[in-house]
């Protein structure tokens, strides 16, 4: 009985007041809209700006050790870490150009002091990264050529090249190959190694040059990691060239040549997180590293994540705009439901 009067009293009131009924609904239909696209605003925009966070740096987390053998333990327990979907590598080494068929005894340096002069080999710094680790640094490189997108292509900085085209009297360009040689071992010049043997060298022949790059000033693990001097006078090689194998790996850290991990963290936490956490869990993660590996060295990208946390914040605090419209929704239901109780009297005379 009741429902069948509640039912007669909505028909009526609908029948007899289509105008007030509408402002009451029109009322209600838009406050709870404007509700539900600042809910959808807020979780859109902090995806929006968690996918800018990613793609405007190379990574958040990089760790490595500093005792001989500690990187096989870092590999082995980042294996079994969910949060972490990819792992690149990096292996700060040098270079050696022009050694042609000089033997092992050549003496290098000083570079004024080499054994020809006139013929003379030249040193750098070689950043020896994976292949699909070189697409993440796009953020950090004005590149004149393209990637390497083989095992047997490299890059080398617009510096780099104004030197080897001094030294040389060549031209380089994308496209240019060339032999070199990278050291599994850093000489100690002040003991007296001054000899090409002391680098215990992996040689290459003809490998292409395909890019030459600027160094861009971004936000950048790896460039915590090396420092500007390494990035702007330096050779970028894949480190998953066939002369590179376990033995060259086991080597290079037994001459305390270290790899880098470089992570890759779950994009799913950050967005289950927020944008306002996502120092927090990098910081969780890296803490982990270093409670179970004692020789770890653990560094974490924070700097532009505040900038953007910042800028979350300003667009979440603009719901605020919506106040006033909401109050405005308020104030037209408040109107019509006003109304109907004023009429209700005629309502019940049918």
């Amino acid at each position: 009985m009741q429902l069948s009067f509640i039912l007669k009293f909505g028909f009526k009131t609908l029948k007899y007041h289509k105008k007030k009924y509408l402002f009451s609904v029109l009322g209600f239909t838009f406050a709870l809209s404007l509700l539900l696209s600042n809910s959808i605003w807020q979780s859109t925009s902090q995806v929006i700006i968690i996918d800018k966070t990613l793609n405007n740096t190379d990574y958040l987390i990089s760790t490595t050790s500093f005792q001989i053998g500690g990187t096989y333990d870092i590999e082995n327990y980042l294996s079994n870490i969910e949060e972490i979907y990819n792992i690149d590598t990096l292996i700060h080494s040098n270079i050696i150009f022009n050694k042609g068929d000089k033997d092992n005894s050549y003496k290098y340096f000083p570079f004024n002091g080499q054994d020809n002069l006139t013929d003379p080999v030249f040193t750098t710094s070689a950043i020896l990264l994976n292949l699909d680790g070189m697409s993440k640094i796009s953020n950090l490189l004005d590149i004149n050529g393209t990637f390497p997108s083989n095992h047997n292509e490299f890059m080398i900085s617009n510096e780099i090249k104004s030197i080897l085209e001094y030294l040389y009297n060549i031209t380089i360009y994308p496209g240019y190959t060339i032999d070199l040689s990278i050291g599994q071992r850093y000489p100690a010049t002040d003991s007296g190694e001054f000899e090409l043997e002391y680098f215990q060298l992996l040689d290459f022949k003809n490998i292409t040059i395909s890019g030459i790059y600027t160094y861009n000033e971004a936000s950048s693990v790896i460039l915590k990691v090396l420092g500007t001097n390494a990035l702007e006078r330096s050779v970028i090689f894949p480190n998953e060239n066939n002369n590179f194998n376990s033995d060259s790996i086991k080597l290079m850290d037994e001459n305390t040549l270290f790899r880098n991990f470089l992570l890759e963290i779950n994009t799913n936490l950050y967005y289950d997180n927020g944008i306002k956490n996502i120092n927090l869990l990098n910081e969780e993660i890296a803490n982990n590293i270093k409670l179970n590996i004692w020789n770890s060295i653990t560094t974490i990208q924070s700097a532009s994540l505040d900038d953007l946390s910042e800028d979350y914040q300003f667009r979440f605090n603009n719901k605020y705009l919506y106040y006033p419209l909401i109050f405005l929704a308020i104030l037209l239901n408040h109107y019509a439901i006003g109304l109907l109780i004023n009429d209700r009297e005629n309502i019940f005379r049918y």
